[in-house]
């Protein structure tokens, strides 16, 4: 009975410690995301405009709801951007 309840709180004690991982590691991604966004933000509009992106963008990126990563979220804008321009001669911008 012993070993049995000892069981239960290790095993109960690895789940918390793979909780608490996941959290560290989903706090790790959300501010490098935020730090790369700030480098964007530090680029001057030709710059952002020959990787698709202009100031807009980023604005609109960094209002995100927190549980959304803004660099994924520009890169599929920009994906959009390339795939607009190739198909209509027009440009969609991530905010609109």
């Amino acid at each position: 009975m012993t070993q049995t309840t000892y069981n239960t709180r290790t095993a109960s004690g690895r789940g918390f410690i793979e909780r608490l991982k996941n959290a560290a590691g989903g706090l790790q991604s959300y501010w490098r995301a935020r730090s790369n966004l700030h480098q964007l933000q530090q680029l001057d509009d030709r710059m952002l405009a020959d990787i698709g992106l202009n100031r807009d963008d980023l604005t609109w990126a960094d209002h995100l709801p927190k549980s959304r990563n803004p660099i994924s979220e520009l890169a599929g804008c920009r994906q959009g951007n390339i795939q607009s321009n190739r198909h209509t001669g027009q440009i969609k911008r991530c905010n609109a």
